[in-house]
């Protein structure tokens, strides 16, 4: 149950809700899906200083010009893990925040955004996790129906037990994606990529890994 509100305004939009029944997601057998009345707090917040809000979803980014800058996150009293327990070792209070912000112009578009998070369990107030992390994307159109794409990605996650320790952090991973886009029609996009994953590896899972993947994909839509 919950009360949901949007706005969408020339300079402003924005989405904020108000939800009870955190972890209906949970995929195993939901043994810890007790009746609260803890809440969760979820929004989103952009701001269009080119005063085209009323137009977000309808833009062509081969000719229009928008510069979004937004804000979004979550805090929770009651978020659940895919713990099968009935005690509170799967509950605990989430607090997720990010910004994020892109320009788009005709010939090119840039975007990024930082996030961190924060979990506190609530059966042991002293073990948490933290993750942070921050992403930036760019295109570029140089010529009519061919699109260079670029992305850089970076995220840590500590535990309360390696908090600060370099060599031991839960996860420690980069990410780069890159590729070239062909718009054959209206309907169908080709597009060739690659993508190379640096993972740190920890003291307690597997080493180190360099991977790289490639890809053929085509985009149909109407």
């Amino acid at each position: 149950f919950g009360v949901n509100f949007k706005t969408k305004t020339d300079y402003i939009t924005s989405e904020i809700g108000v939800f009870n029944g955190e972890g209906y997601h949970a995929d195993k057998l939901a043994a810890n899906q007790k009746n609260s009345t803890d809440m969760s707090l979820e929004w989103r917040l952009t701001a269009h200083p080119f005063a085209d809000g009323k137009k977000v979803g309808k833009y062509d980014r081969t000719k229009d010009q928008y510069l979004h800058i937004s804000t979004y996150g979550l805090t929770s009293n009651n978020h659940k893990d895919n713990s099968t327990t009935v005690d509170d070792a799967g509950e605990y209070r989430r607090n997720f925040y990010g910004i994020h912000a892109v320009y788009n112009h005709p010939m090119a578009l840039i975007a990024g955004q930082y996030f961190a998070d924060e979990d506190k369990y609530k059966n042991d107030g002293s073990k948490k996790v933290e993750v942070r992390g921050w992403s930036i994307n760019a295109e570029v159109r140089p010529v009519q129906d061919w699109t260079i794409i670029g992305r850089y990605d970076a995220h840590t996650k500590d535990n309360t037990s390696n908090k600060g320790v370099e060599s031991n952090k839960a996860e420690d991973v980069k990410q780069i994606i890159y590729g070239l886009a062909y718009k054959a029609n209206k309907n169908v996009t080709y597009i060739a990529s690659g993508k190379n994953i640096k993972d740190k590896g920890t003291a307690t899972t597997a080493s180190a890994t360099d991977k790289n993947v490639y890809m053929m994909t085509a985009e149909v839509k109407w």
